[in-house]
């Protein structure tokens, strides 16, 4: 009963969630068991989950954090420190070193395999636009340019699915780039160069909110808005049931629009013309897995597993598009998940069905199949679903004045695009203002 409360009440909340489609869950443990895994022993622990639906993790120097440090907004939420990067290297799952004390410690490579390594990290901070050597690579590839260094295969690796999070096509001057991002954002927080929110990421729109509620901002949760008109002086409303609300600017994103069917009848947006109706450009296939081991078995996580990122390479033969997947693994150390089970997220680009994208990646990694701990982590239960990454107008520039669409999640690990974005529709609207300024402390504020 139990189980079907939770499939019940899961599948209608994500079925009427308009950025959620094509969801397939399945447990793979029994309804009951007196000594091993079931439903009902998950479910004793449900309310310690927190998931995310497009999970992220913040670079330490990317430009999340530095909002978060400049606008002070850092002091609602807890952060930890990525506990390990890891990669997938002939068949197993090893942790790669990141620091200069990781690689002289680490067991997986040779003396002179370290040297090479850093040696290697120390050229691509110094290979900048204009010297000889970036010009000479700038129509290569990034593996072309590794290749050209007669690295040993794992070195290569290590660089391009690990440091990089590139893949086979990636352009020379972009898998330097993000080598560079990489180095840089190390030891400011710890030996990786990632922090996540404890909670889950869903607590940083809760910071902003919070900050936003100091100053005035005003929220109604469970109204919807109906219709958004623009009369002939041009002037916006919102109708939420009985009441008007008339406003000179107004920003929506996917959530609140209609995805599928008739938009004029179905969109709040049926008072605006219908050349500017939205339209999907582009989806992610994202699946949640709990499971009941850490990824690489428990030599592999030591202190409990905590947060670690796993970057697998596209399928052989997919288009140079297509990004590959990027697995979080979560431990009760994160404060998303009860002791004893583990959160797997998978994120990669959307083609034709959520399992169908994923599963080249979850076969790698993770298995149905009971067996040794430290072999793949056995799958408990499973969710697939396909999430918009953006909204777009086709004719943006005739939308009328004061209306703003904001796109997003989009499948980039931290949240980059959508700073850039949402810095712009602020100054928009308020081009003379100063973009999130640095929030007092209590004791600043003179009334």
């Amino acid at each position: 009963e139990q189980q079907e409360m939770l499939e019940s009440n899961g599948m209608q909340l994500w079925r009427h969630s308009n950025q959620v489609q094509n969801v397939q869950q399945q447990w793979h443990v029994p309804p009951t068991s007196d000594d091993g895994w079931s439903v009902e022993r998950i479910m004793r622990d449900c309310h310690k989950f927190n998931v995310d639906l497009t999970p992220k993790l913040l670079f330490a120097r990317g430009p999340m954090v530095e909002l978060l440090i400049s606008s002070n907004i850092c002091r609602y939420a807890e952060f930890r420190s990525v506990d390990r990067i890891a990669t997938l290297h002939e068949g197993d799952i090893k942790t790669v070193p990141c620091s200069r004390a990781d690689v002289f410690n680490t067991k997986e490579v040779t003396m002179v395999e370290k040297r090479m390594l850093m040696k290697m990290l120390e050229t691509c901070m110094q290979c900048e636009e204009g010297n000889e050597e970036f010009e000479y690579n700038r129509e290569n590839t990034f593996l072309q340019y590794l290749e050209g260094k007669r690295l040993p295969p794992k070195l290569t690796h290590y660089l391009l699915d690990a440091i990089s999070m590139s893949n086979v096509h990636t352009p020379f001057e972009e898998g330097i780039q993000r080598v560079r991002r990489f180095i840089e954002s190390l030891g400011r927080y710890g030996n990786t160069p990632f922090l996540f929110p404890m909670y889950g990421c869903g607590e940083l729109p809760q910071c902003f909110c919070r900050l936003c509620a100091v100053f005035g901002g005003i929220y109604c949760l469970r109204r919807p808005i109906e219709r958004i008109t623009v009369n002939e002086e041009k002037k916006l409303s919102i109708e939420i049931g009985q009441q008007q609300i008339h406003t000179g600017s107004i920003v929506f994103g996917a959530g609140t629009i209609s995805i599928t069917g008739d938009y004029q009848n179905r969109s709040c947006l049926a008072g605006l013309p219908e050349m500017i109706m939205p339209r999907k450009c582009g989806n992610m296939s994202r699946g949640i897995f709990l499971v009941s081991s850490p990824l690489g078995g428990k030599a592999e996580n030591t202190g409990g597993g905590g947060v670690a990122l796993l970057k697998l390479p596209p399928p052989a033969g997919v288009t140079s598009d297509k990004q590959g997947a990027y697995v979080i693994q979560l431990s009760h150390y994160s404060g998303t998940c009860p002791p004893g089970i583990y959160v797997i997220h998978i994120t990669c680009d959307a083609d034709i069905d959520p399992r169908l994208d994923l599963q080249p990646y979850v076969d790698q990694i993770l298995t149905t199949a009971d067996g040794d701990e430290d072999e793949k982590p056995h799958i408990l239960y499973s969710l697939y679903f396909t999430i918009p990454q953006c909204f777009k107008c086709d004719n943006y520039d005739k939308l009328p004045d004061g209306i703003h669409l904001a796109c997003g999640p989009y499948l980039e690990l931290d949240y980059d695009t959508s700073i850039n974005q949402g810095r712009e529709l602020f100054h928009k609207i308020y081009p003379d203002e100063e973009f999130l300024p640095r929030c007092p402390e209590p004791e600043e504020i003179v009334f």
